[in-house]
């Protein structure tokens, strides 16, 4: 009999869940803010050594090879975190190991990841798996350190580098998103990014400051229901 394939279960049904990425532009400071507003995170990469992120997500086995003295102490910190990859080589250093989907339609199986091309466009469609997926979906997927270009120092990453000192190509990843968005808005998932700088046109995805969003979320929760307004 075939073993089933490890699936990502729907954790955060219906919640907001926030994909932190490795742009030069993210601070350690941001990712506490989105802690103490109560949002679920993705740490994508060595955007987990910013803040504890509920998810570790790196889809190449080099990068868990890399740091495993690192996620001992990260596991500790955080008890339940889970952790995901999408090569097979990474299996041997603890992370689950997704399937390789489609390589820019949204995949709605929780066993798949669309590719993309990186990590982060992987990281949001594992935002939606663990959301809920097709049949309940997160309220909203927040990007942050999703800048997609070079900082204004020559930083390609928040770190400095990438683990392996390696680039990203940033323009030719860049249409993927826009397959993604549509995908994604057909099942009512909002995506707002929040990156202090970003490549990503704010016509696939919504532009909107870390600031104004975590304001107009403590406004929506401290208003009365709609039925106890006058």
């Amino acid at each position: 009999m075939t073993a089933a394939l490890p699936a990502v279960p729907p954790l955060w049904s219906g919640a907001t869940i926030a994909c932190i990425g490795t742009g030069p532009s993210l601070t350690a400071a941001d990712v506490a803010d989105l802690t103490v507003a109560g949002i679920s995170t993705i740490a994508v990469n060595c955007a987990c050594e910013f803040g504890i992120s509920s998810v570790i997500y790196a889809a190449d086995a080099k990068w868990w090879q890399a740091h495993q003295l690192l996620l001992p102490r990260l596991s500790r910190l955080s008890p339940q975190q889970q952790h995901y990859a999408l090569q097979h080589e990474a299996a041997p250093y603890g992370p689950t190991v997704l399937q390789q989907g489609h390589a820019t339609q949204l995949e709605t199986r929780p066993t798949h990841l669309a590719r993309g091309g990186h990590s982060g466009y992987q990281a949001i469609n594992l935002a939606f798996h663990l959301g809920g997926g097709p049949t309940g979906g997160p309220r909203d997927i927040l990007l942050l350190g999703y800048d997609m270009q070079v900082g204004s120092d020559g930083a390609h990453h928040a770190a400095g580098v990438h683990s392996d000192g390696t680039f990203i190509k940033y323009a030719y990843r860049m249409g993927a998103f826009v397959q993604l968005a549509a995908d994604l808005a057909a099942y009512g998932v909002r995506v707002i990014n929040l990156s202090r700088q970003s490549a990503i046109p704010a016509s696939t995805f919504p532009r909107q400051s870390l600031d104004d969003y975590l304001a107009c979320r403590r406004a929506d929760r401290a208003a009365p229901p709609a039925a106890a307004r006058v």
